[in-house]
């Protein structure tokens, strides 16, 4: 439709909560419809309410996030330290050390 160059989805967790950030780049067709930029936004979400979670998706998802693991530099102490500080805000101890990294499996409540 040519109406955007790039969507990117920007996420922010902190013990105040989740916040999620669509960023899409319109094109100037884009910006002349922005009411059929939004239709289509939301039609999508709406598809993915209906569908429900993609387990191959999640899949390529759960190989990334479990290469990045395990091929990452280890933090310094401080950021450490800091990580866990907000960690334990809002995770169980079980979940400290993996937290935000470990895929278990789908939660289509999320």
């Amino acid at each position: 439709l040519g109406l955007a160059t790039r969507a990117d989805v920007l996420e922010d967790m902190n013990s105040a909560g989740t916040s999620l950030y669509l960023v899409i780049y319109l094109t100037d067709s884009g910006r002349a419809n922005l009411e059929l930029v939004l239709d289509l936004v939301y039609a999508y979400v709406a598809r993915l309410r209906q569908e429900g979670v993609s387990h191959r998706l999640y899949q390529t998802i759960a190989r990334v996030n479990r290469l990045e693991w395990d091929w990452n530099d280890p933090a310094g102490p401080a950021s450490t330290v800091e990580d866990f500080a907000e960690r334990m805000t809002r995770l169980p101890p079980a979940h400290l050390l993996t937290g935000d990294s470990l895929v278990d499996r789908p939660d289509p409540e999320l």
